[in-house]
C-alpha cells in the first residue's frame, strides 16, 4: 500500500486496464463508468494522470479547446451544417437533427480525438 505522496502500483495498473479498454469500447465515459461502476470523475482523473506520467500532456500546456465557435451567416436554416475535421471526419448535421443525438455524436468524436 502507497503512503501519502507514493505511487499504489496496483491502483495505477487497475487505472490503466480501464482507460484501455474504454479507448476499445466504442462506449462513452459516461456509458463504460456506469457498466463498469466507475465515476466519472475518477476516470477523467485517472486518464488525465496517466497520460502526464505518459508524457503525452505536461500539466502547464495550455490546450486548445475541442471546440471553437462558429458563426454561420446568409445560410437557409434547411440546408445541412458540415462539420469538417483536419483528421478526417465530416459531420452533416441536417436542420431538424435532435439536439441529444448530435450532443452525444459530438462527445462521441471529442473522445476519439477527432
Amino acid at each position: 500500500m502507497a503512503t501519502a505522496g507514493q505511487r499504489d502500483p496496483q491502483r495505477e495498473r487497475f487505472w490503466r486496464q480501464h482507460v484501455r479498454q474504454h479507448q476499445d469500447s466504442g462506449l462513452t465515459v459516461r456509458a463504460y463508468c456506469q457498466q463498469h461502476q466507475l465515476t466519472e470523475a475518477s476516470f477523467y482523473a485517472w486518464r488525465r494522470t496517466l497520460a502526464e506520467r505518459d508524457g503525452e500532456t505536461t500539466p502547464t500546456a495550455p490546450t486548445m479547446p475541442a471546440f471553437v465557435p462558429v458563426v454561420v451567416t446568409g445560410v437557409p436554416t434547411t440546408a445541412p451544417l458540415e462539420l469538417h475535421w483536419p483528421t478526417g471526419p465530416t459531420l452533416h448535421i441536417h436542420a431538424h437533427c435532435p439536439r441529444t443525438l448530435l450532443a452525444d455524436v459530438l462527445a462521441l468524436l471529442e473522445e476519439r480525438g477527432c
